[in-house]
């Protein structure tokens, strides 16, 4: 995998490499050349998110989903390229995602089955959380390992990660959210994040 769209600009997936997570290959651009030379570099298997704001308000309320860009929409698109820096990311093909809780040494892995749910395949949060089946699911240790070094060496003591599982079983590291949203997850599977939030602040 190409290293060179994995910049100083990503400290996340820097430090998840380092730690040998697979990654997507990514890069933020407003240069339209080089939009279209990581487009060529990922076989046109192209994502596009959002990259601080997650929406806008006109007359009502935008929500900015990540979304797939087809070569033919690529195309068409590219130049416009210049006039926003905009945020490229390699798509992997999904088996299933993880939403990974860790709340001081507790870890809670929900596995998210949105393949098979239409809307959500690219991303779940297009759709009604409540049709996208959840359960909590054992987490791989070694990855586990490596999320919680992540953690520490940001000197956190909660962190809510996304993750892909591929069609081959491979774990792809996505982002770590030191803020990440978790009373859904309680709220669908009943998982006790609450008490150990509850035991981490007043231990």
């Amino acid at each position: 995998m190409t290293t060179a769209w994995r910049s100083a600009n990503f400290p996340q997936i820097r430090l998840a490499t380092e730690l040998g997570l697979r990654v997507p290959r990514t890069i933020i651009t407003n240069d339209p050349a080089k939009a279209r030379e990581f487009n060529r570099a990922v076989g046109g298997r192209l994502l596009c998110k959002s990259m601080k704001e997650q929406g806008f308000v006109d007359e009502t309320a935008h929500f900015i989903f990540s979304r797939k860009v087809a070569r033919e929409e690529f195309e068409a698109q590219a130049d416009e390229v210049a006039l926003c820096p905009s945020f490229f990311q390699e798509y992997i093909e999904k088996d299933h995602e993880l939403r990974i809780t860790i709340v001081g040494d507790e870890v809670f892995c929900c596995r998210l089955d949105s393949q098979g749910v239409q809307g959500a395949e690219t991303d779940w949060r297009r759709v009604d959380p409540s049709k996208v089946p959840h359960r909590i699911v054992p987490l791989d240790p070694g990855i586990e390992n490596k999320l919680k070094q992540m953690l520490q060496r940001y000197g956190l003591r909660y962190g809510a990660f996304d993750m892909i599982v591929t069609p081959a079983g491979e774990y792809v590291f996505l982002e770590l959210n030191p803020n990440g949203q978790w009373l859904w997850i309680e709220l669908v599977t009943g998982a006790p994040i609450t008490n150990a939030l509850v035991k981490e602040l007043t231990h």
